[in-house]
């Protein structure tokens, strides 16, 4: 069990500097765009702003495999994100034993991770974000 709370604590430390990192990237766009946008409103980037996208994500994680967007609804409110999706190897190989990874969500919920197969994904068990099973499929 320590080392998996290790590999969690890794794993969010991980996804805390992509999160930073895409802060920054996010920041830099509404600069460039001069204001922020209605979340319904097509927002076509400049070009120069994806490379460095890329790039930024490629010097920290060894292949970078797409970037999605996604408008969806919760509870009745609209909601917009944006998903950097990478290949990764965790360093401690024990970790792909375990039946499930726990952490938080931002907000402090308990998070659990199971691993599962691409073709474990249908109409009643959603992947998601759109477009992922697409990019994943097209990358193997």
């Amino acid at each position: 069990l320590a080392a998996a709370s290790a590999v969690v604590r890794t794993i969010n430390n991980l996804i805390q500097g992509l999160l930073n990192t895409a802060n920054g990237l996010l920041s830099d766009i509404s600069a460039v765009m001069g204001a922020f946008r209605d979340l319904m409103e097509t927002v076509v980037y400049p070009q120069n702003l994806i490379d460095r996208a890329r790039g930024l994500v490629a010097s920290m994680i060894a292949t970078f495999r797409g970037l999605l967007s996604s408008i969806f609804n919760v509870n009745g409110a609209p909601k917009h994100e944006i998903v950097f999706v990478y290949d990764g190897r965790f360093v401690e190989e024990s970790v792909y034993a375990l039946p499930a990874l726990h952490g938080r969500e931002a907000n402090g919920d308990p998070l659990r991770a199971t691993w599962r197969a691409l073709e474990a994904f249908d109409e009643n068990h959603r992947l998601a974000p759109e477009g992922l099973r697409v990019l994943l499929s097209s990358t193997q």
